[in-house]
């Protein structure tokens, strides 16, 4: 396919034909016209756009005016001109050529068209190019103008002076100014504004590179700031020398006062995450973490730059991914738009650490970028499970404590019995006789019974303690000996006291005692092939309350007594139950399996706790903790005891068990003493009421119906009555009916040798009523007595009246909290 070429051919239709067959020739395609008439010809010039015009006639005519009033209107509208004649001169020729003419060519010579016509061609396409340059130049400035009027940010070009040679309107609203005004002036000149930047546009012109979206903070005349985003880039010429400068700027107030915004609110919704007590972990469409709160961090031992971006499975234990997956594709297509999961032992998170832990988690999903996105709410429950374990073995060593004390009181009544009678008949037998020696040993056997049901006492902590203030390292070191004895072959007893003075505490001496000697005899049994027990003392103060100890102790200061060994350690199975009354890992008679729980109610009833760590093969570590003593106590002042030559006194015995009555009326009346009965208090009563003659009330706390041996007392001495109160498991301050206190050291506890009994009644007789409440006084009153109305109901004891409120936490200790491994 040829060069397209237009052709306005003047001349006969031989003529057009001659000229067409050389364009052919010369590899043009040809769209041309043949016109012979003057006025057509000027008109057609005039009308249309002609690449070559081929002049065919003869020159007589081609030297008049028409020809050249010819050659200048072609010349004036572009085309190019070839004269064709087989009649030119050489002259003529030049004279053409002269006024315009692109070629003059004779007809004869074909060759010589050719190349004519070649050299046309050149001139045709060389404007051709430059007339589709120009169109392109023009465009680009139209454009140019469009974007310079039509954008919102500033365009401004600068000389290498940085003065303005040309600026849009959106810049010179900016500076309130005309073009004309800022043209020439540099930015100091024009600007009513001041820069908080030490930025120099030199720089750009000297380094030659674009410095790209620069944020500066501009000043107002009138006081106001504004943030400005500008992009600056050398202007270079066609040899790529730089020759100036271009700008565009843009205000980014509004943009820079959103970011401040949700840069404000991100951090307090970081603050807000980050105070939630559980972790909060936020996931994209992949499942990989987004958002990992500060609990986040603490409940899975990652910091936030660790998770970010990880994918959820970081935090799964990898047994548990897959079927999570599964979870979470169920979770994604059902309807519901939150999950709970929360079964415990079920449900698992890993740490850093590769710990795995049990959790309950909260799950939601929103959608967001055309994508589901999920929201965690995390919980460690490790302590909730362990507080829930420890609630269950709360709950039955309680139960167990309920039924030892219930069994001790009860088993006290039976010992009172066979202790009272044992008494009388070991003072009427005979010295010589043989029965006196079965005598004894009954009597021994009953006490040893009594020595038992005290212990069960101690661990459902309603023994009587007599409380001192005392050194805990200088009891330690009195009953080093003795312990040091107790250690045996190949076991080495370490005694170590800080080097401050340890704290005094309030405790009772005997039963410390007990206790350590209990726990340096368990360490030495578990040490068979010999090791060294520990035993320290020193003081632990604490400025806020420790959780990880045994029920949390709260702030304070504590004397410590440790006692640790190198032995074969307590398996957590076993660590679990070491406090269980009657349970013992040792041989059938080695032991009773109460030592533990005696040391235990003990500690308890002291106010202080008992920490156990154990590692098997490595030893274990008792930790006995008590609260500092506030302030010396005094010893309390002895009632001087009445020894009459006679007991010629009365005394109502008063008690619903009627074994145990007749029994201790039989030991008064050995005593001397006439004895009157009544079977329950509100027969006592209506015995005062019927103004029966006695000296003293013996009665039993603890009995059936809605009076109890306390309210007796209280209703005896408001009519100036003296009243002595027995008991089989009397607890250290117990408050009852009438919302009094007293104080159980003036109760005589049960069973008792008669000697007891002639001292306890005595001092009862000579003295105070010992069981007259501390500063509690009675009114006189003429009010009536009940009906002597007694009834036996199906319990024994009323738990109620009879049993001291546990502390809900006192058996607590053996939870896995407090119970733990060393590692």
């Amino acid at each position: 396919m040829g060069i397209p070429l237009s052709a306005l051919i003047i001349g006969q239709p031989a003529d057009a034909q001659h000229v067409v067959d050389a364009l052919e020739r010369a590899m043009c395609t040809p769209i041309y016209k043949c016109i012979n008439d003057d006025p057509t010809i000027l008109a057609e010039l005039q009308s249309s756009s002609w690449d070559l015009a081929f002049h065919c006639r003869p020159a007589t005519q081609g030297t008049d005016l028409g020809m050249l009033r010819f050659m200048r209107d072609a010349k004036k509208h572009g085309v190019l001109v070839i004269f064709l004649s087989e009649n030119y001169s050489d002259e003529d020729a030049a004279n053409l050529v002269g006024f315009g003419a692109q070629d003059c060519v004779p007809k004869k010579h074909a060759h010589r068209l050719l190349v004519a016509i070649k050299r046309a061609l050149n001139v045709v396409e060389t404007r051709r190019a430059e007339t589709q340059t120009m169109a392109q130049l023009q465009a680009e400035r139209f454009l140019l103008n469009q974007l310079m009027s039509n954008m919102p940010d500033m365009i401004a070009f600068k000389d290498l002076d940085l003065r303005y040679t040309r600026i849009n309107k959106a810049g010179c609203q900016k500076f309130g100014r005309d073009e004309s005004e800022i043209i020439g002036c540099t930015l100091s000149e024009v600007a009513n504004f001041s820069v908080d930047s030490s930025f120099d546009e030199v720089d750009v012109i000297n380094s030659g590179k674009v410095d790209v979206d620069r944020v500066e903070r501009v000043v107002l005349r009138n006081g106001n700031a504004r943030w400005i985003s500008s992009t600056r880039a050398p202007i270079r010429d066609g040899r790529s020398a730089i020759t100036g400068l271009m700008v565009i700027a843009r205000d980014v107030t509004r943009r820079k006062r959103i970011e401040e915004e949700s840069r404000i609110a991100g951090q307090r919704l970081k603050q807000v995450l980050d105070l939630a007590s559980e972790a909060i972990i936020a996931l994209d469409d992949k499942l990989r973490i987004i958002v990992f709160n500060q609990q986040a961090e603490e409940t899975f031992g990652y910091s936030a730059a660790e998770a970010l971006g990880q994918h959820l499975n970081m935090l799964l234990p990898p047994h548990a991914i897959e079927q999570h997956n599964r979870n979470v594709l169920e979770f994604r297509n059902s309807p519901e738009d939150r999950k709970q999961m929360d079964a415990p032992g079920r449900v698992k998170g890993r740490r850093k650490s590769g710990e795995e832990f049990p959790v309950e988690a909260s799950v939601s999903k929103f959608l967001q970028d055309e994508g589901c996105h999920y929201i965690c709410v995390v919980r460690d429950i490790t302590s909730r499970i362990s507080l829930e374990k420890r609630l269950v073995q709360s709950q039955k060593l309680e139960a167990v404590g309920q039924l030892t004390g219930g069994i001790a009181h009860d088993f006290n009544n039976l010992l009172l019995v066979i202790i009272g009678n044992l008494d009388l008949l070991k003072d009427t037998t005979p010295a010589d006789s043989p029965s006196l020696e079965l005598i004894e040993s009954s009597l021994t056997a009953a006490l040893n019974g009594s020595e038992l049901a005290n212990g069960l006492l101690t661990f459902s902590r309603q023994h009587t303690f007599k409380v001192e203030t005392i050194d805990l390292a200088a009891i330690v070191g009195d009953q080093s000996r003795l312990l040091k004895r107790a250690m045996g072959r190949g076991v080495t007893l370490e005694l170590m006291s800080s080097e401050e003075n340890v704290f005094q505490v309030d405790v009772d001496t005997t039963q410390l005692r007990c206790a350590l000697t209990n726990l340096a005899v368990n360490a030495r049994d578990a040490m068979p092939d010999g090791g060294t027990v520990t035993v320290r003392t020193y003081n632990k103060t604490l400025a806020e309350p420790d959780p990880s100890t045994a029920d949390g102790l709260p702030a304070g200061d504590y004397a410590v007594l440790e006692v640790s060994d190198t032995g074969t350690g307590i398996p957590p199975e076993t660590l679990q139950r070491i406090f269980d009354p009657f349970f013992t890992t040792k041989e059938v008679g080695k032991g009773t399996g109460l030592g533990l729980s005696m040391v235990y109610g003990f500690v308890k009833q002291m106010n202080g706790k008992i920490n156990v760590v154990s590692e098997v093969g490595k030893g274990t570590r008792f930790s006995i903790i008590f609260p500092r003593a506030s302030e010396q106590k005094m010893a309390p002042e002895r009632i001087p005891v009445a020894s009459p030559a006679k007991n010629h006194e009365t005394i109502m015995v008063v008690d619903d068990d009627e074994m145990v009555r007749k029994s201790v009326m039989s030991q008064l009346r050995s005593l001397g003493y006439t004895v009157i009965e009544a079977d329950c208090p509100a027969e006592a009563l209506n015995k005062i009421a019927r103004q029966e003659e006695f000296d003293l009330i013996l009665s039993d706390i603890v009995m059936p119906g809605g009076i109890d041996g306390v309210e007796l007392a209280r209703l005896a001495r408001q009519q100036g009555h003296k009243v002595l109160l027995t008991s089989g498991f009397p607890d250290l301050k117990t408050t009852h009916s009438g919302g009094e206190t007293f104080d159980s050291g003036s109760v005589l506890k049960k069973p008792y040798r008669r000697a007891d009994l002639q001292q306890a009644v005595r001092a009862a007789l000579g003295g105070q009523s010992a069981t007259r409440p501390h500063g509690t006084s009675f009114p006189e009153t003429d009010a009536p007595f009940p009906p002597s109305t007694c009834t036996t109901p199906a319990p024994r004891h009323d738990p109620e009246k009879a049993w001291p409120e546990l502390d809900p936490g006192w058996q607590s200790a053996v939870g896995q909290d407090h119970v733990q491994a060393e590692s």
